[in-house]
Formats: structure tokens, sequence, C-alpha cells
């Protein structure tokens, strides 16, 4: 980098990996011998210069000012800005706003509104979308373009369009591409124009995700619609009378609409309606459902080679009467293995992580609040037995979701280890049923506890943390262009995710439920229903709940309770989802349906049911759902599935968008089993399927 301060050109600042010749560069003078240079928000590299008053400079919207002499711009400029002595924090909010207004002219300038502002001149829209991830974009896409007015709301934790697929999430999960069409399929293929990839992926950068959605929401972009979003501090009240639901926000708004659509991570808005949900894993039933419930506990410690270890569950090693290590939450001697638990699989929060030092935001250097070595002391005792641990033993990284000039772009999530990222415990279950103060506390407990587990291998003073595996940790950090504004909701932290992985909401319990029998019948029966929506492209699977110290007998092992991953969906890895899981009991509800991950499945189903592609298509047919209960002035439990597969099929409008895929046969049975190391592995892609165009073969399924 070349820059020029007070007269004086410097043309040789830092190092060749500290530059990538995009994004946002600056120089800033702070005090009378130096200035500094900056990419993006980080210092690369201070220089000494003597005082010297700075000239007058002429701004350039379009070009640059090169010495004095204005150019047109060759490079992909969108703002320039001149201040002095800025302080660290004033820096980073300022290129926070750079960014911000970057993705609105890159990517698509939505019409958004803050919390407490009153929509002017609507007194009821048809539709009502609550929850503002991928699905609500996707339900709230097919509404407008069906001529509806639609009026979508983000929940507490909403300051973006997409969910997990803009809040951190890297890589989505699908191991049947092929059966992931319509209006979502279309989405993936923009992602892969942005990113200049030769077939769909499933690892997309976030942000590039973002930037789709925003230009589906902006009318001056190709395929745009008009269609403003109200973010809000969650919901207040919500009811539901012979006419419409009246929705009533923490921060004083009231939204009326005919008919609603639940698309939150959370069913928020089901809650509040006071529709029946479950929030506990069943009580152990036959088949494969017999992983409902309380298992019996396994040990996942594993070393470098896979081999299991054996990693002792007391303070003091051997001597139960220590007490447990922190993190172990109980003795596998007071379970009831196939009971019914209140208890549910971890939570974490996704994050890109890149080794590329250009764009590398180095994680805190100080522990986060509340931080204690012994909180990772069960990791500290697998070190101590296997020095050879590399980053990829502890945790996912999956893609490279992008590849840099200097490095690559990493989607971090939780490891095929017993100790990596999820957040074990009661906090997930505590999550599901809180406030929303609760929420963002335990929130903070989940982000403290992954920058405590970073900072542990970067920079505790633990002997046990090999020397390979702290310079491998330290290579790695948040990522300078995801995350960078400063959202509107208090406490977040810039580079870091916006969003908690909640991986199991409260689900809809109806007349209806969807059970892991129900993924896993022989080809060619019959489901129980044949009202197929949407499709299960993915095993089923429940991460850890919690750890238990466990008798073998006579040595005490640390052991995890609540994993499956169970292979579902036969030869084509594919499974129908009908009508019904989206559909309330009528007594409870006649206007609304879920359309987001909370479904009226088991706890065994849920871990197919929830991926966001799945998701996606489920979305896409629930509106098309209530507009034929809107038009024909019935509930949503009378629409016909003649009718609504018709709609469901005539859906596509874009170029090189496909009909979704809407099987009616039950898949072949695959040998269900767990894997061991690499339990929650990446996946199949199966882009490459010549499957771009050609849905319409399969609905004759």
């Amino acid at each position: 980098m070349a820059a020029s301060c007070g007269g004086t050109v410097v043309t040789d600042i830092g190092n060749t990996n500290d530059w990538n010749g995009v994004g946002l560069h600056s120089v800033c003078r702070k005090n009378a011998d130096e200035f500094e240079a900056y990419k993006g928000p980080v210092k690369k590299a201070t220089i000494a210069n003597a005082a010297a008053p700075l000239p007058h400079v002429h701004l350039c919207a379009i070009g640059q000012n090169q010495n004095g002499t204005v150019v047109p711009s060759t490079s992909q400029h969108s703002a320039w800005f001149l201040s002095h002595a800025l302080t660290d924090a004033q820096r980073l909010v300022l290129h926070a706003a750079m960014m911000r207004l970057h993705q609105k002219m890159s990517g698509g300038d939505i019409d958004e509104h803050l919390p407490g502002y009153q929509p002017q001149n609507v007194t009821e829209y048809d539709y009502l979308v609550w929850g503002t991830t991928l699905n609500g974009a996707v339900a709230v896409y097919e509404l407008k373009r069906q001529g509806k007015t639609v009026c979508p709301i983000g929940d507490r934790f909403d300051r973006r369009w997409g969910g997990m697929t803009t809040g951190g999430l890297g890589h989505m999960d699908s191991h049947a591409l092929t059966s992931n069409q319509g209006l979502v399929r279309w989405m993936l293929r923009q992602c892969q124009e942005l990113e200049g990839k030769p077939t769909i992926k499933l690892d997309i950068q976030p942000r590039t995700m973002e930037s789709v959605i925003q230009a589906m929401f902006d009318p001056t972009k190709t395929n745009g619609l008009d269609v403003p979003v109200f973010w809000s501090d969650g919901i207040l009240s919500a009811s539901e009378d012979a006419t419409g639901i009246t929705i009533v926000t923490v921060d004083g708004r009231t939204f009326r609409g005919k008919r609603w659509l639940d698309c939150s991570d959370e069913n928020t808005l089901v809650r509040a309606l006071g529709i029946t949900t479950s929030t506990a894993r069943e009580a152990a039933g036959s088949g494969i459902d017999a992983n409902n419930g309380v298992r019996a506990p396994v040990n996942e410690f594993f070393d470098h080679a896979g081999a299991t270890m054996v990693i002792d569950p007391f303070v003091t090693p051997g001597v139960p009467a220590s007490g447990l290590v922190a993190g172990v939450h109980g003795f596998a001697s007071d379970l009831t293995v196939g009971a019914a638990s209140p208890d549910v699989q971890g939570f974490n929060e996704r994050i890109p992580v890149t080794n590329d030092p250009s764009i590398r935001i180095p994680f805190p250097t100080t522990p986060p609040t509340g931080y204690s070595a012994a909180t990772c002391e069960l990791l500290g005792r697998q070190l101590a037995l296997d020095p050879l641990i590399d980053m990829r033993d502890l945790f996912n990284l999956y893609g490279p979701i992008a590849t840099t000039r200097h490095g690559h772009i990493y989607d971090l999530n939780n490891g095929p280890n017993a100790f990596s990222t999820d957040y074990l415990g009661e906090a997930s279950a505590n999550y599901i049923v809180g406030t929303y103060a609760q929420k963002a506390a335990i929130r903070l407990e989940i982000r403290n506890y992954m920058l405590g587990l970073f900072y542990y291998l970067q920079h505790d003073p633990d002997p046990r943390v090999p020397a390979a595996l702290r310079a491998e940790a330290r290579a790695y950090g948040m990522v300078s262009d995801h995350f960078c504004d400063p959202d509107w909701a208090a406490g977040e932290m810039p580079h870091w995710p916006n969003r908690t992985y909640v991986r199991e909401p409260a689900r809809l319990a109806s007349e209806f439920i969807l059970t892991g029998e129900d993924c896993n019948t022989f080809d060619g029966t019959v489901p129980r229903s044949i009202k197929t929506i949407s499709t299960i492209t993915y095993p089923l699977d429940s991460h850890y709940v919690k750890r238990y110290a466990y008798d073998n007998n006579g040595t005490w092992e640390t052991r995890v309770e609540g994993g499956f991953f169970l292979k579902s969906g036969g030869v084509d890895k594919t499974t129908p989802l009908p009508y019904e899981v989206c559909v309330p009991t009528r007594s409870e509800s006649t206007r609304g349906l879920v359309g987001g991950i909370g479904l009226s499945v088991n706890h065994v189903a849920m871990g197919g049911a929830r991926m966001e592609l799945t998701a996606g298509q489920t979305s896409q047919s629930c509106a098309c759902a209530l507009m034929i209960a809107e038009e024909q002035g019935i509930d949503v439990q009378d629409v016909d599935y003649a009718t609504l597969r018709a709609r469901i099929l005539a859906t596509p409008t874009l170029t090189n968008e496909t009909a979704p895929y809407l099987p009616q046969l039950g898949p072949i049975i695959y040998a269900n089993h767990t894997t061991k190391k690499g339990r929650y592995g990446e996946g199949q892609d199966d882009s490459a399927d010549g499957f771009e165009n050609d849905a319409a073969h399969l609905n004759a399924r």
C-alpha cells in the first residue's frame, strides 16, 4: 500500500499479506510524529512522519484524487472520508457505516424501519410474516409477486434479512441438493453467480446471501420487489379473531393482517398466540424413534487418530468427592435411558473465520467476562493426553466458503469432539421458553463461552496447549467484511454473528406430528400424508445435550448424552414433508401457519426438518396455502391439496427458477448408524447433478 499524508508519500506500507487490493483502505494522522495505515478497521502499520499541514483535498463521488488530479476510478470505490484524530472506537463505527453503505449500493437498498416506526396509511395488510429468516424472505417474496400486501416484521434479534444464512452460517446442510428446488434454489444460483462459482454450492459467504435477499427487496434491482421491513423489539401480545390477527410489539406498534405466517427461528408468534407447542424430547419410541428421550451416554472424546480418549470427570482425577469438572452436568447413573427429557441439544453461534491476515480480525487477546481456564479443563486434559490434536480435531471448518488472496474463509461450527463450540447444559432449554431479556443473557453466555474457548487456545498460559496448536489457532480470526456494522440490537460485538443458532425451538404440537419413522419408511410406500409441500434432504441429527460422569467398570469417564446422526431418505436421500406439520389445531387457530423450523414434528424428525433449504420451500408452499385460504374464505385446515399443489408448482416466474419438488412416495430405508469421528460432517454436495431445470420429472413420482 502507498499513501500520502501531509505531503509525504510512503510507497511501501506494511507487508504484502497485509493488503488484498479490495475493501476500505485509509490513513489517519493521530499526532504530529506519525500516521497510521488501515485495512478496513484493522491497523496494519504506523508510519513515522514529521509534522506537516494537511492540504485541501477534493472528495470525489466517482473518481479518485491522485495528488490533486481527479481521475476516473477504475476500482470499486463507494465512499471517501477525511477526518482527524479519530479514536479506535470512532474509526470502528465510521468503518462500519462505510461498509453498510457499500453493501446497500452493491447488494440492494431495502426499505427498512427501526423499532418504533409506525407504518403510515396502512390499516390492514393481507398477510403478516413474523421473522426475517431465509424462509421469511422466500414467503414474503412469493406473496408480494402474487400481488398481495405483505408486512414482514423482524423478531427481537432480527436486524438483517436471512436469519442464520446471513447470521453466520456459511455451510447449508443438504445431502440431496437435487431435491431442493423452487425459489430457494434460485437464491442459491444468485449466490453462485455473485461468488463466481462454476456450480451451485452449499458453501456461501453470509454476506453474499444478504446481498441476494436485499436485491430481492430493492425495486431498482432486476426482479426486485418493493417490500418495507419493520424491525421490532419483539412481540408484546398477539391475538387472532374471526377476521384477522393483531400483533403489538414491545416497541409500541400495532400491526393488523388478515392471515399470518410464523417464519421465525423460535416460533415466537405461535407461542404469543397461545398455540400449543412442545419443548421436550419425547420418550423413546420404536424403530428410529427409539432415539428420542434420554439416550445412553457415549464416549465421544477423540484423539488425533480418531480413537476414543478417557477423560476423567472430577476436579481431582479419580476422586468423586472433589466434585465435577466444569462442563460435566451430573452422573450418568441418575439418568433413565429412554425417558422423556426437558433438555434439548446445545446451541452455539456459527462464525465465519479466516486465516487471511489481510482481512483477519484477531479474537480478543483479553479473556471475556467471567472467563476461567477451568471452563476448558476437559479440553486441557485431552491435549495433555494427545499433543497432536489440531483445529480440525476440535472444530468443523466447513468450506472453504471463500478463497482469498492470502488464505481462506471458513464456517466454524461445533466439531467432532465432545468439547467444542456447542454450549451444553440447560441454557438451550431455558432459551426456548425464556423472555427476551433471558434470551439476551443466554446469548451473551454462549458468546463468552466461545470467546473463552478461543482465548484458551490462543493466549491462556496453560502449558498443556501444544505450541503447534496455539500457533494454528492464532492463525484464525474473525472476518473484517462480515458483521462489521454495529447492529441496533444492544450488546452486539463487531465482526461477531448477530444471532444464536437455535437448533430446536418450541415445536408446534398439532393433530399431525411427523415422526422419525415417517422419515424412514420403505421406498414406494405411501406416507401417512401425501400432501407434500417440501422435502427433508438431510439426515436426522441431534447435537449433544449434556456431559455426564460415567463409571465404566471402575474407570470414570466423561461421556455425552443426546447426540445422534441417523441416515434417512433412502436412495435419493429425500423425505416428503406434508402440509399438516405447518397447520395448528383448528380450535387454536384457523388463519395462520408455521413456515419456520418449529413444525409439528417430534425430536428425531426435527433433525432433518429444521434445515434452511427445507424451511425455505416449506414457507413458499405455506404462502401459497394462505393465499388459497384467503381467496376462498376458508380455514387453513380446509385448503384442498390438489389446488395447493397446482399453485405451488406454478410459482416459477424468474429466469432459471425451477418448480418446487413435491414427491408423494416414501423413501427407501437406509441402514441407521451413528458415525464416530466427524459425527456432524459436512455432508454431500450434489450440485453437479444436471437437475437445474428438470424438476418436473421428479414431481411425477
